[in-house]
């Protein structure tokens, strides 16, 4: 008998769903704090959540990126265009 209970199991040669990818950091490598906002000029987080970035779960990593438009956004009427990345290397 095929019961939804029954369809819910894993059966041989299913394939497990795709865990979610980790929550990447801001960091843009400007790394230049604004004395005003205490913000960085680069990614636009504090210096605490810069420093506890590697210790926060993927819940508060989501939660800091969501004030990060908002700031940048204010960092750029301080300040006009914000300072870009530098270059990367090719290696």
């Amino acid at each position: 008998m095929h019961t939804p209970a029954a369809a819910a199991q894993a059966q041989p040669g299913d394939i497990a769903p795709a865990a979610p990818a980790p929550v990447g950091s801001p960091c843009t490598g400007v790394c230049k704090m604004d004395a005003a906002t205490g913000w960085c000029l680069g990614c636009a987080r504090s210096i605490d959540e810069i420093a506890s970035w590697s210790r926060l779960d993927d819940p508060a990593k989501r939660a800091v990126w969501a004030l990060l438009p908002a700031r940048q956004a204010q960092l750029r009427t301080l300040h006009g265009e914000l300072p870009p990345p530098p270059p990367r290397s090719t290696r």
